[in-house]
């Protein structure tokens, strides 16, 4: 199956509440997301439970990237909703930026 990349840039409105990375099912094989590289101060991704205070998510500061891909033992493909990946920030208005891939 052909895939292309595409791009998600989340602005995080309120430090300390944590928001979905998107509101759409998206899913996708692979994804990499970046902490934009004019943030204050770290980003923390996660699941829904994801909060800064708890350290209880990968942070990130800027310019870094965390990487999630899906394989599934048995047949060798999985496939990650962006909507159970949860961003909270350190700094309100800080962003990061996901690149996944699309099936065409």
């Amino acid at each position: 199956m052909p895939y292309k990349p595409m791009i998600i840039k989340k602005t995080i409105t309120t430090t300390g509440t944590a928001e979905r990375l998107t509101e759409a099912n998206i899913l996708t094989p692979s994804v990499i997301i970046q902490a934009a590289d004019d943030n204050t101060n770290g980003v923390f991704v996660g699941d829904n439970t994801v909060d800064k205070t708890l350290f209880n998510g990968i942070e990130l500061d800027a310019r870094e990237s965390v990487t999630f891909s899906a394989i599934d033992p048995k047949s060798g493909r999985g496939l990650i909703s962006l909507r159970d990946i949860w961003i909270d920030v350190d700094t309100s208005a800080d962003e990061v930026i996901a690149c996944y891939l699309m099936e065409v």
